[in-house]
């Protein structure tokens, strides 16, 4: 069911939240929005309450705001179910998706609304940053640096977005690109990576995308995260990563299993065998092994808790990815058909035509892969990468002064070209 509604006379912004028992996260993100500094008139809020077994419903009907509530109801599993819903009834021009858990700057819906206030179309991402508390276990040091880090590159003028950038946890994008890009695959419901899976649509039909970084949002990931959960988390997403591999071809060799030698038992590699040839076995030794953690973070062994980390972790993402692998191999015994290959090609570029005329022809080209000649002879290549942007100049110049600046200083082309 939705809620009756009164359409706001200067309507720009409709923003989308999907919640599934979690109301308290919700109540606290509904009370960040009224101190946006964007007019309350101008933009409405619509959490979609998804299969919920809690009262969120009723505690929402009983919040007072300044903008439009207009809580929606549904039975459907999953959040992109949820996210598609939202839009399917969004009265706005521009879709704004916020987590329930994530809590919003004042600025966060007027960075997004002056971003899109042109007539190019894209997908813009905010950053949402875990919130830093005075006491952390290792595993909120790694997962707070993850999410760092994640953002601090895409912030760099420099960066190459990939399908892995599009985060629906603080995603905005105008709604007529969001109907013609089909919306949120509505498949994901067991799956992690619903917005991955769009981003990879995105990067497709050479859709950009832009890094907000007035957006921002703090996350509250250490309330809704714990290192056990981090492990269903793993499961989920290597089904959706064997769901993505299986739908876009090209993508395959990027995600599949690094099966590699027979004899070879690296770290890397065990994971994929133990996930792939003895699941079940491995379960409760995979568990044993995660009570090791508090022990090994108790005698201060951060590279030792690690290791142990990333090999559970890994067991259960590739344990989710060859569970989700036989149910792509029945659908596909139905008649389930995946989208054509991307062909990726290359382009030659001359240096000696000069560096600022190759960064011009690479942003006019934009081509997926260069191979670098100068003087004569190949000094380098920057291969495609699938599910990447197109090459820009400002990638170019990236390798330039960074793994090619030794090569080109000996070939007499001194400079500093990371700037």
């Amino acid at each position: 069911m939705i809620a009756p509604c009164t359409r706001p006379e200067f309507l720009e912004v409709s923003v989308i939240v999907p919640t599934r028992n979690r109301a308290r996260f919700l109540l606290r993100l509904l009370d960040a929005l009224r101190a946006q500094t964007f007019p309350a008139d101008r933009f409405e809020v619509l959490p979609v309450v998804n299969a919920t077994e809690d009262d969120t419903m009723e505690q929402i009907l009983r919040f007072d705001t300044p903008f439009a509530l207009r809580p929606i109801e549904t039975d459907a599993p999953g959040a992109a179910s949820a996210r598609n819903r939202g839009a399917s009834e969004a009265q706005a021009d521009l879709l704004l998706f916020l987590d329930d858990d994530v809590i919003p700057s004042p600025g966060l819906i007027e960075a997004h609304a002056s971003a899109h206030d042109t007539a190019e179309r894209f997908v813009g991402i905010g950053p949402y940053y875990p919130v830093h508390l005075r006491t952390v276990d290792f595993f909120r040091i790694a997962t707070r640096n993850w999410w760092e880090d994640l953002f601090m590159e895409m912030g760099r003028p420099d960066h190459r977005f990939t399908y892995r950038d599009v985060l629906s946890g603080n995603l905005s994008m105008r709604a007529d690109l969001f109907r013609a890009l089909g919306g949120f695959a509505r498949d994901f419901a067991a799956c992690d990576g619903e917005d991955w899976e769009l981003g990879v649509r995105v990067v497709r039909r050479g859709v950009p995308v832009r890094f907000l970084p007035e957006a921002r949002a703090h996350h509250l990931e250490h309330e809704t995260m714990t290192l056990e959960r981090s492990f269903v988390r793993a499961r989920r997403e290597g089904r959706g990563d064997a769901r993505i591999s299986r739908r876009f071809p090209e993508l395959e060799p990027a995600l599949a299993p690094p099966w590699g030698k027979p004899w070879d038992l690296s770290r890397r590699r065990a994971p994929v065998l133990l996930a792939r040839c003895a699941p079940r076995t491995c379960e409760a030794p995979a568990r044993a092994l995660a009570r090791l953690l508090p022990l090994l973070e108790g005698m201060r062994m951060r590279r030792s808790w690690k290791c142990v980390y990333h090999f559970i972790r890994g067991y259960w993402r590739w344990r989710g990815y060859f569970e989700e692998m036989r149910a792509i191999r029945a659908e596909r015994d139905s008649g389930t058909p995946s989208e054509e290959t991307i062909v990726l090609e290359e382009t030659t570029l001359l240096l000696d035509e000069g560096i600022e005329e190759a960064l011009r022809r690479v942003d006019r080209e934009r081509p997926s892969a260069v191979r670098i000649i100068h003087g004569g002879r190949a000094i380098g290549t920057i291969s495609a990468v699938p599910g990447a942007e197109p090459l820009r100049g400002a990638h170019l110049r990236r390798i330039l002064g960074g793994a090619l600046a030794d090569t080109l200083a000996a070939n007499g082309e001194d400079g500093d070209w990371s700037r």
